[in-house]
């Protein structure tokens, strides 16, 4: 699942979040290091995205997958 995506400024670039709720409640401490653990995978995505744009500068905008 994508969480974050990021915007490509004149300024730079900067993560964004695709919903306001990034995870569903939890009852227990597994599932909230699941929910965790699948942000921080996401969060790596954008960050390889992220430095790809900046060493290659493109159309300023929003950057989603397979539309960058």
């Amino acid at each position: 699942m994508q969480y974050f995506d990021f915007i490509e400024t004149s300024a730079g670039v900067t993560v964004v979040p695709l919903s306001d709720r990034l995870t569903t409640a939890s009852l227990s401490a597994k599932e909230i290091n699941s929910q965790v653990q699948a942000l921080k995978e996401d969060l790596d995505r954008v960050a390889k995205r992220m430095k790809a744009a900046i060493s290659e500068p493109k159309s300023l905008g929003l950057h989603t997958e397979g539309h960058s």
